[in-house]
């Protein structure tokens, strides 16, 4: 990988793997999206199921 980067720069390389890191952290952004949501929701029923109790 250094050598496309440092040595020999392949622009078409390059952008190839630019575009996979983007992609990567696009689905790790979402993954994490989605965590924090069903985390929410969680939290959420809990405090309902709590509520229902009283």
């Amino acid at each position: 990988m250094e050598s496309i980067f440092t040595y020999n720069r392949d622009k078409k390389k390059i952008s190839v793997i630019r575009k996979q890191v983007e992609k990567y952290e696009q689905l790790v952004k979402e993954q994490a999206e989605k965590i924090e949501r069903t985390r929410l929701n969680d939290s959420e029923v809990n405090r309902l199921q709590k509520e229902v109790e009283k």
